[in-house]
Order: structure tokens, then sequence, then C-alpha cells
């Protein structure tokens, strides 16, 4: 029954991958009008929006049928050709992934499941080339790697059981797919979709979401820092970046100030494209420090692995989330992430606005706005077409 699910899914895919979107009657942007240096990904309710550095124009990819709720999170090839994501049914009742092939003209494509069992995946993440799929399945009593082609064709051990390999992270050049091996963090793992070995090959506990870069390199936070595992050598280097309990400037509990940076967690961490910085977003960890609504700040922050240089690019008491490089290094996007609570109004009667801004390093304080109104805080992926 596994099966001829899952080639009843890569049928949908094949019959319909050349039909585009034009039930709207209007012109829809272009993706030859896209500039192809950098790609940004911004999850929609129905799939996703893929832009460039100007956020103009919106180019969006959607899901072949309606669904009830659209991805949190993109996985967007590097190369800005394939891109996965998930879909979910209210009470998480069916969640399906799916896939899309991304030409650099032409009708805009649709996106098609791969899978349509009642399963809670997470992915699905493409290798280089778009071949090998690879996501993960959450399962009782253990959880499954999958690996299939993009029209859902199962790959040679593409159903493996696999104990506690929760969160999918990516592909390495070789071919193997890493996880992180726990509900929450744990050591990094790889699996060969050819040979079918398993092996952890980090003892250091990885935070989800942990980051390839293009130079074969992972990051990933850590309690109070970020962790980088080197897989030329094998090596896992920590960097301590915020002062914790053994630190004296954190003694006080009850006179914290954000000045001193205690007991801060990483989000969203992402690389830069030559794989010399990490850029994240900051912020006190309320599982360890009591955080108030007002102190509920985000910042950007990039580190600087060559220097051990860590910088605040904002520090302006507005939520700050997903943060990316661009193409040349040289600038980073972001959502900015307001919350309005009318006056005398219940806590649940809160507005939210997201927007996407683009800022040089070297000058973060000339934000400017690039898209007013996206639909989520979370989730925006980029691809670097040009390297």
């Amino acid at each position: 029954m596994r099966l001829t699910l899952i080639h009843t899914a890569a049928l949908l895919w094949v019959a319909g991958c050349s039909k585009t979107d034009d039930s709207s009657g209007d012109e829809a942007p272009a993706l030859e009008d896209l500039s192809a240096e950098t790609l940004l990904a911004i999850p929609s309710d129905r799939g996703f929006y893929l832009t460039d550095s100007d956020a103009d124009p919106m180019v969006e990819i959607r899901t072949n049928e309606p669904v009830d709720y659209g991805p949190s999170e993109v996985f967007l090839a590097r190369s800005g050709s394939f891109a996965g994501f998930t879909t979910t049914s209210p009470g998480r009742e069916t969640m399906n992934p799916y896939t899309v092939r991304i030409p650099p003209d032409g009708p805009t494509p649709k996106a098609y499941p791969i899978d349509t069992e009642n399963h809670i995946p997470k992915g699905p993440i493409p290798d280089a080339n778009g071949e090998v799929w690879g996501w993960t399945v959450q399962g009782e009593p253990n959880d499954f790697i999958r690996f299939s082609s993009i029209e859902g064709e199962p790959h040679l051990n593409g159903n493996t059981e696999v104990r506690s390999s929760h969160w999918p992270v990516g592909f390495l050049s070789d071919g193997r797919f890493v996880t992180i091996q726990g509900t929450a963090d744990g050591p990094l793992w790889t699996f060969d979709p050819e040979s079918g070995n398993h092996r952890q090959i980090s003892a250091t506990e990885f935070k989800h979401p942990v980051v390839v870069s293009l130079n074969d390199t992972l990051v990933g936070a850590i309690n109070d820092g970020l962790a980088v595992y080197n897989n030329a050598t094998g090596d896992t280097t920590e960097y301590a970046l915020f002062p914790n309990q053994d630190d004296e400037r954190c003694s006080d509990m009850e006179n914290l100030t954000k000045e001193d940076r205690c007991f801060y967690e990483i989000l969203k961490p992402d690389w830069s494209p030559d794989g010399t910085k990490v850029v994240f977003i900051g912020r006190q960890d309320r599982n360890r420090v009591w955080v108030t609504n007002e102190e509920d700040d985000h910042d950007v922050f990039v580190f600087d692995l060559t220097t051990e240089q860590l910088t605040a690019i904002t520090d302006d008491g507005i939520r700050d989330s997903s943060p990316r490089f661009a193409a040349d290094g040289t600038s980073l996007f972001w959502v900015q992430w307001f919350i309005e609570l009318p006056e005398g109004a219940e806590l649940w009667e809160y507005t939210e606005q997201f927007q996407l801004v683009r800022a040089p390093i070297d000058d973060p304080d000339a934000v400017e706005v690039l898209k007013e109104d996206i639909e989520t805080p979370w989730g925006l992926a980029v691809a670097w077409p040009s390297l």
C-alpha cells in the first residue's frame, strides 16, 4: 500500500507539472523578470513567493490544489532551481510534502505532493541536482528517513526506519543526508541513500535548525552560542558567544540588562556565501530568564568565524526574524515583525504585521523596506544562482 500511494502521487505530479496558474485572468509576474544573483522564497498560504533582492516582482509558486495552511518553511536549493515544503491541515490531521522544479523562465510551475500518506513529514530537501529528495517522517515507535525522486518515486533505501532521526538538515556534496538525532536537539548523523550506511558524525548536540554551507560545513545553535562541524576534518568547533550563569554579569538574575546579553539563545542561523560568517537572531532564552512582552526582543547578529568577532546588526526594539545574506555578502535581508495590542484590548486581541527589509552590513541603520504585509515572519529562504 505504501508504494502504491507514492506512485499515485508521482502520477499526479507528472500529469500536472506543465500546468500553470492562470485563474486570475491578469498577466502574472514572470520568472524571467527575476534577477539571477539572489533569490528569496517567502512562504504564502498556498506555497511561496519567489522574488529577488529588490522584491520585485513577486512570483507565487502554488500547490496544484488548495490547501488549508501553507508552509511555515521553504527548503530552497542554493541554486534556486528546486524547492520543497510541507502543508498542513487543521489540527495537523494531514501534512503533505511538496516539490517543485523552478525553471529560469517560461510558465510558472506548480508544486505537487510526493507523498499522500497521513504522516507528519519534515522537508523535503533536494540534493544539489534535485535528483534525490530527503525528509523525515514522524512515526511510531521510531521515525523514518525517506528518499525519493522529485516526482515521488521511491529511491533505493528510500523508506528507512531510524530511531529518533527527527530533524532533517540537508545533503552534503558527497550525497549523504544529515539529520539531528533527537526530538529537540541532538548529535548530527548522516545517512547514505546509496549504501544505506547510517552513522553519527558529531558528539555535540545541535539545536534545530542546522544549515549546510556551500563548503560542506554545518552550523547550528548550542547553549549560549554556535557550533560548526567541518565535514573535511570531522571536527566540531564550539563558540560561546553569550554569557551565562558562570559570568558575574549574569549573577543577578533580577536585574539583568539587555546590554549584558545574558542567557541569549540563537535562532534561524544561516551562512554567508563564502562560508566565513554566520548570521542569526539572538534573544534572551525564555526557558532560562523571565521575559515580558516588552522585553521579548529579537536582534540580528553576524559572527565572523575568521576573526571570531560578533557584531550586532540591529538593536532597535523591533522583533527581527530569518536574516539571510545576499549573494555578494555585503548586505542582509530579514523580516521585521510588529505586534500591536489596542488600548483596553485583551491579550489575544493583538494584530501582527510582517515586512521584508534589506540593509548593508557596514551601514545597518540604512534599512530599506522591500515588501510590506508579507504573510509570515518565519521561513525566509535564500538562493544564490549566480555562485
